[in-house]
């Protein structure tokens, strides 16, 4: 597996990934050329890596606010 499908929790199995196919289905009907077409593919890859990213951020620090409200509350007792 890729890091790719490993990071979108898909098998090899499933084929290209949505971006991929968006790419090539500009390709195919000639609205892009090939350079244009793998440009599209690699912009969506890293909006999908970044909103990945966030998303974690995110998720870290939710649980450390969490732990801290819970230990403020926990002295306050």
């Amino acid at each position: 597996m890729t890091v790719n499908q490993r990071v979108a929790g898909s098998s090899p199995a499933s084929g290209a990934k949505p971006h991929t196919s968006v790419g090539l289905f500009l390709y195919k009907n000639g609205l892009f050329s090939a350079k244009n077409a793998l440009f599209v593919i690699l912009t969506y890859q890293r909006l999908y890596f970044q909103i990945l990213g966030f998303t974690g951020f995110f998720v870290k620090l939710h649980g450390v606010l969490l732990q801290i409200c819970n230990r403020v509350s926990w002295l306050n007792h």
